[in-house]
């Protein structure tokens, strides 16, 4: 049976049969009125398909699929021709400019040099069709994010944020009790998600992210207040140590942000940038002293042992200043010939090798060397100082929205990390894509309840500092 389905003629015909659907996907969709209904939908489907599910079809579909190094003929296929109605579907209700408006990630240049360095990677990469590829994810969700910011405010791209997290998390919930041994990983409490490690990060920023509604509307009693103390009791049933400090971290910033809220618009930026220091120091204070706590258990809390072979990436790091090339490091199907064959020798116990340095930063130096690394990390900085002056010029949870994200990208990326690090065509990159692009002078160009917000918040201001 096997062999039929994948026989060359067999796929032909199946692609013949999808197809003809299209076509008539084409036709239902001729009606604007029945294509205007599923513009959202389908947007708040491309939000869930970035997080990595598990189960087909977000698992064959995802782009992050055309990463993997050992991808077979019929794998990559399957993702081509899951792609296809997708992306009609994109160009022909959400999006009509598509192609126009990726335009609009070339307007950052710091992003465009770092988008340009994983492509041009594969030149010098032992792997270059596999970089290629890889780098092509990126560019297509480089392209998804444009289109979104370009049509959406500010407040419904958070909507679309806490909406597909707070989706998956009852789905996730239901898996982890009712179908545990399902699970390809063998990692019940990941619900839908590859690893629990990943599911308790999003739901880190779920309950952040109510918080934050229920704080600014006064609403401490409310759906928006359960729904956050919900995704906290997830990341506790998970025993997601490091998600548990991450979301403590991030309700503190909360609460500091809305206390400063009433200050004047000079003293508030001061104390909104000391505000972000102290929490990503508190997250690595606590963080630190757990680590501590567990050593003298006698206990690992990633139970890798990752800090030990930190100091062999960096050694890899020094030595390859232009990096391995996209997606070009980590690469256990060439068994010796894999570049990080070695990582992890002498000092984990067993025949474990880490999958990944479990640190979103050090993957981007491995990946494009010092060059891109320093590229990224002015990026950061730039969409950090962007982020924190948005605050002052919106009102409500939007207001404080990007700012939560980048610190929830800062705290999770530290310790552990999505593949490929964060540029990686995985959800943590596509959260700071959207963030990054939506900061810049192009991305804000507001649409009409937006410009209301900033003059409102405006006036607000200067009437403040007049005071």
């Amino acid at each position: 049976m096997k062999e039929l389905i994948i026989n060359p003629i067999s796929i032909s015909l199946i692609f013949l049969v999808l197809l003809v659907y299209l076509f008539f996907f084409v036709e239902i969709l001729s009606h604007k009125s029945f294509a205007s209904r599923l513009d959202k939908p389908i947007v708040m489907l491309i939000f869930i398909g970035m997080f990595p599910i598990a189960y087909p079809p977000f698992f064959l579909a995802h782009v992050q699929r055309l990463c993997t190094g050992n991808l077979s003929f019929v794998g990559a296929l399957t993702t081509l021709v899951l792609w296809v109605p997708i992306l009609f579907l994109i160009k022909r209700v959400s999006f009509p400019n598509f192609p126009k408006d990726f335009l609009l990630v070339l307007k950052d240049p710091l992003l465009t040099l770092l988008i340009g360095m994983s492509v041009a990677s594969s030149l010098w990469s032992e792997t270059p069709v596999i970089t290629f590829r890889s780098s092509l994810a990126l560019v297509i969700m480089a392209t998804l994010v444009a289109h979104i910011i370009k049509k959406y405010s500010w407040q419904e791209i958070e909507a679309f944020v806490r909406g597909s997290l707070t989706i998956i998390a009852p789905i996730s919930l239901l898996f982890t009790l009712l179908l545990p041994s399902t699970h390809p990983f063998g990692d019940p409490w990941g619900g839908l998600m590859l690893a629990a490690r990943s599911f308790g990060a999003l739901m880190s920023l779920n309950s952040a992210l109510w918080f934050a509604i229920a704080i600014y509307q006064g609403k401490f009693f409310g759906i928006e207040m359960l729904a956050s103390i919900s995704s906290f009791i997830l990341i506790v049933l998970g025993a997601g140590k490091t998600q548990l400090i991450s979301t403590l971290a991030l309700i503190y910033l909360i609460l500091v942000l809305k206390l400063i809220s009433k200050l004047t618009f000079r003293q508030s930026v001061i104390a909104v940038i000391i505000a972000t220091i102290v929490t990503g120091s508190l997250f690595l204070i606590i963080n630190a002293g757990l680590d501590t706590i567990l050593q003298m258990l006698g206990k690992d809390r990633s139970l890798t042992g990752r800090g030990d072979f930190w100091p062999q990436l960096i050694q890899e790091i020094i030595g390859h200043p232009i990096g391995f090339g996209y997606n070009g490091f980590w690469q256990p199907w060439r068994g010796n010939e894999d570049p990080a064959a070695l990582i992890g020798s002498g000092v984990i116990v067993g025949d474990y090798r880490p999958p990944h340095s479990h640190n979103g930063f050090l993957e981007i130096a491995l990946q494009v060397g010092y060059v891109g690394f320093f590229v990224f990390i002015l990026s950061f900085l730039k969409t950090l100082i962007s982020a924190i002056w948005h605050q002052q010029f919106f009102k409500g949870p939007e207001a404080i929205f990007p700012l939560i994200v980048i610190i929830f990208l800062i705290m999770t990326n530290l310790s552990e990390t999505e593949k490929l690090g964060l540029i990686g065509p995985n959800y943590a990159t596509f959260y700071y894509l959207l963030i990054a692009i939506k900061l810049t002078p192009m991305g804000q160009r507001p649409r009409k309840q937006e410009q209301k917000y900033a003059i409102a918040s405006t006036e607000f201001t200067t009437s403040k500092n007049r005071e």
